[in-house]
């Protein structure tokens, strides 16, 4: 029997991506969202529930912590894309400054941003979003996952069959694999990083690059 193998690498909104189109073949990833990530009745309210009836403190607060640093990314860009994307092409200091903030809150830098990213890194990027005027779809996607959440066609678990590698870094996904993920995916490799945060290709590349490794060397 004949076939193609592809092998695919994906971090964050990339990686619902690279899941759908991996059903049938292998891939590696630095974070384990879910393909149905959105799949709740208000997709703008990151972890979609009253965390309030949580009784562990402890873990209320992490949550609730993990929610403010997400919840206004999230929200406007689920319910107005269209809208934030005219403002942000209007103006590069403000497109500038939304992207900044989240290298600075997402990454694993104690509040100093140069200490994750270099000037150039953050300058060709955010440059890279104004002259290519992509903001506009970078955000569309948001609202369009969710309010039109990805469905499996199958109902078999894993959900996700193909093999899968996961790099979990600490700082941002919290310590894996968890009984979800091992039920969600065909996990082949895992893998947890001390350090690292939101944008692990850049920030741990290699910790990235031994997780491909490993997970592509037990599928030859």
């Amino acid at each position: 029997n004949s076939y193609v193998e592809i092998d695919t690498e994906w971090q964050d909104y990339p990686e619902l991506n690279s899941e759908e189109l991996t059903m049938l073949i292998d891939h590696f990833v630095d974070t384990s969202y879910k393909l149905n990530l959105f799949d709740t009745v208000t997709p703008w309210s990151p972890g979609g529930g009253n965390i309030n009836a949580i009784e562990d403190y402890d873990l209320r607060q992490t949550i609730a912590d993990r929610m403010r640093r997400f919840s206004s990314h999230v929200a406007v860009q689920v319910n107005d894309p269209q809208s934030l994307a005219y403002a942000m092409h209007d103006s590069p200091v403000g497109m500038f400054a939304w992207l900044l903030e989240r290298r600075r809150n997402w990454s694993d830098c104690d509040g100093d941003v140069e200490r994750a990213f270099s000037k150039e890194h953050l300058l060709t990027t955010m440059t890279i979003y104004w002259a290519t005027e992509s903001f506009a779809t970078s955000v569309r996607y948001y609202h369009e996952s969710g309010f039109k959440s990805w469905k499996p066609v199958h109902d078999r678990t894993p959900v996700v069959e193909a093999p899968t590698g996961i790099t979990y870094l600490v700082p941002d996904t919290g310590q894996g694999p968890t009984e979800e993920d091992r039920q969600y995916y065909n996990l082949v490799y895992t893998n947890t990083h001390p350090t690292g945060g939101h944008f692990a290709p850049y920030e741990e590349p290699d910790a990235v690059l031994q997780g491909i490794r490993e997970t592509f060397r037990k599928l030859r």
